[in-house]
């Protein structure tokens, strides 16, 4: 379903414990890296697949990197996919996908307190009212649930989709860039700013796209992962 839709990269995260290679479903060529001894193997998000998830631990500055994208040198529109599972508190502004380097801060993030609330967040061309926006949506620990990030030239969207199917949104009306993403690796898990902006959880299947997907396209990939009523 994922790759129907033409990601620029798609990471199940499915390696076994021990591995330092996060294997890229579109090439083989833009493989990722796992740093700092994540738990491979854990249970995934999909119902009834085998495939496995990764869990990232905040305290040990755990994270990924992904392929660099050399070709996407003007990124907008933009999706950010992935399936995720917070235990306990997250880093201030913890990465979930992130870029940052000659690239400003760009990608999905925990919202600023994220320490005493569960709340997305997301930093856009490293503007102000892109990680200043609060009005995220929210979520419980230890719960699996996918999010999207779509970015566009005129808004930003988030999408949370519990595993019961229930959709839940967000939306900041606001102009965005378009970035140059050709020279940075995105990183899972954390900012790349800091070990002191980690997520602490689980992540699966993570995917982007150069393009602003749907809704319905949205919850449909949901839906394949059985996330629906």
């Amino acid at each position: 379903t994922v790759l129907a839709d033409n990601p620029v990269f798609y990471y199940r995260l499915g390696e076994s414990s021990g591995a330092t290679t996060a294997y890229d479903e579109v090439a083989q060529a833009a493989n990722g890296t796992y740093y700092n001894t994540p738990d491979l193997g854990e249970t995934g998000a999909i119902s009834g697949d085998s495939n496995t998830a990764v869990k990232f631990n905040e305290a040990n500055g755990e994270y990924a990197e992904t392929v660099t994208l050399t070709s996407e040198t003007s990124l907008l529109p933009c999706t950010i996919e992935c399936f995720l599972k917070t235990d306990g508190a997250s880093d201030s502004n913890a990465g979930i996908v992130f870029i940052r380097g000659s690239t400003p801060a760009s990608g999905l993030n925990m919202y600023g307190s994220s320490t005493s609330v569960r709340r997305l967040g997301y930093h856009w061309d490293d503007a102000g009212q892109t990680y200043g926006f609060d009005d995220g949506p929210t979520f419980a620990d230890d719960t699996w649930y996918y999010v999207a990030l779509v970015i566009e030239s005129t808004k930003a969207t988030f999408y949370m989709i519990d595993e019961s199917g229930t959709t839940n949104t967000a939306t900041k009306t606001l102009t965005h860039s378009a970035i140059n993403v050709s020279s940075d690796e995105w990183t899972l898990a954390r900012d790349p700013l800091s070990a002191g902006r980690s997520f602490n959880g689980t992540i699966d299947e993570v995917a982007i796209y150069d393009q602003a997907l749907s809704q319905s396209t949205i919850e449909a990939h949901a839906a394949a992962a059985g996330f629906s009523s």
